[in-house]
């Protein structure tokens, strides 16, 4: 299959991987040609050179391998065909420094498979447009399943409305009842902390959580600072400017944060005089700091003023 053209230095070939195969299949086509070094040629276009009926799906780059003083080079062109026929392809051309050397000659041989019955493939008029049958009983299933859907729907928004409804009513009950002042409230907590002493049952971690959330419920209320969702560092730092000249009772408030953050973060154990005393410095803290309440109730404090005058007279 391979016929070597020589015309002085350069030869050139072709040759198929497969000579025969099945229409639709591919194979692929080898261009070689073999060149003294410094010596240029020029390959063949596929469009020029396959004949009709051979269509070309790839065609590679050059391929260039150095042999000593001569230069390989190859191109690979990936071919089809989709009618079954023998076909004869000529000898392709190549051209160095304007002489034309032509490669052998090759035959492809395009095979159809599968036998087509001419009678059972005749062309036939076209069929008249069927009308489908009304399906009703598949209808009546979607739309029974479409009602018991929507039943669903307005179940669950009747239920979901309704529970809304009594969360809102409850909330708003809630929010009548009047708030107890901070400070009292704070003090009735701490003093069940400590008869409860949970710390002797090995609850400390338990025992310095309540405290501290105890205290920073209060500072939210009588310092207007969102100390429940703070860090201590975050509330004593928020609390320099509010206690300022008030400096034992900061340290104070210092003093039962840092060993709180001990007890709950780096598994410290507290003696027994460090757990009493903890509870007993934060009493101290509402103590001490309860004076400022005065703004949680302004009504009472201007009907203190208004009165004192009165009382100065009689």
């Amino acid at each position: 299959m391979k016929l070597l053209s020589i015309i002085l230095s350069i030869a050139v070939s072709a040759s198929l991987d497969s000579t025969s195969m099945w229409i639709g299949n591919q194979t692929d086509l080898h261009l070689e040609a073999t060149i003294e070094q410094g010596e240029q040629i020029q390959f063949p276009l596929a469009s020029e050179q396959l004949p009709q009926g051979i269509e070309l799906i790839e065609q590679s780059a050059i391929d260039t391998v150095r042999d000593g003083n001569q230069l390989k080079l190859r191109q690979d062109w990936t071919i089809t065909s989709f009618q079954d026929s023998l076909y004869y392809i000529e000898p392709f051309v190549f051209v160095s420094q304007g002489d034309s050397i032509p490669t052998n000659g090759m035959a492809l041989n395009i095979i159809q498979p599968f036998i087509i019955d001419s009678a059972d493939n005749a062309i036939t008029d076209i069929k008249k447009i069927a009308t489908p049958s009304f399906p009703t009983k598949y209808l009546l299933i979607d739309l029974a399943i479409l009602l018991l859907l929507i039943g669903l729907g307005f179940a669950a928004y009747y239920f979901i409305s309704k529970h809304k409804w009594k969360q809102n009513k409850a909330e708003n009950k809630k929010a009548d009842i009047p708030l107890r002042p901070a400070d009292e409230e704070a003090l009735e907590r701490l003093q069940q902390i400590k008869e409860d002493k949970i710390w002797q049952q090995g609850k400390e971690k338990q025992y310095y959580s309540e405290i501290t959330d105890v205290l920073r419920e209060y500072i939210s209320r009588v310092f207007e600072i969102g100390s429940v969702e703070m860090t201590s560092d975050e509330i004593l730092r928020n609390l320099k400017q509010p206690l300022k000249g008030e400096e034992d009772t900061l340290k104070q408030l210092k003093d039962v944060f840092s060993l709180a953050d001990l007890v709950k973060f780096a598994k410290f154990r507290a003696t027994p005089e460090e757990n009493e005393k903890t509870v007993r410095e934060a009493t101290d803290f509402v103590n001490n700091t309860k004076y400022r309440i005065v703004r949680e109730n302004p009504e009472k404090e201007e009907n203190t003023e208004s009165n004192e005058p009165n009382n100065q007279q009689s």
